[in-house]
C-alpha cells in the first residue's frame, strides 16, 4: 500500500486523471453489479446514518438507485427513499 501511496504522489496531473476516470469506472461497474441482485418487491434492509438499520421492500430498480419503502416497526411507512444498491442486504420473508 506505501508503493502505491509513492506512485500516486509521483504522478503528473494527466496520470492523475486518468487514474481517476479509471477509479470511477470501477466504482460504477461494482455498484451496478449490486443492483441486478434485486428486484420489486424483495424484503430488504436499508442502513442508515452507517449506524442503524431499517426494514423495506424494494419499490423500484433505477439505473444507479433502488427505490425502497422504509417501514416502521410497527409496520407504517416511514419513507421512500432512493438508495445505492450497496447500502442493501436482503433479508428472509
Amino acid at each position: 500500500m506505501t508503493t502505491l501511496i509513492e506512485q500516486v504522489n509521483n504522478m503528473n496531473l494527466d496520470d492523475l486523471r486518468t487514474l481517476n476516470k479509471l477509479a470511477i469506472s470501477r466504482i460504477n461497474d461494482l455498484t451496478a453489479s449490486f443492483r441486478f441482485n434485486f428486484k420489486k418487491g424483495d424484503l430488504v434492509t436499508v442502513k442508515m446514518n452507517g449506524r442503524s438499520t431499517a426494514p423495506g421492500v424494494v419499490e423500484k430498480v433505477m439505473r444507479k438507485n433502488v427505490q425502497v419503502k422504509v417501514m416502521n416497526e410497527d409496520g407504517l411507512i416511514r419513507g421512500i427513499y432512493n438508495c445505492t444498491p450497496t447500502l442493501l442486504t436482503k433479508r428472509s420473508k
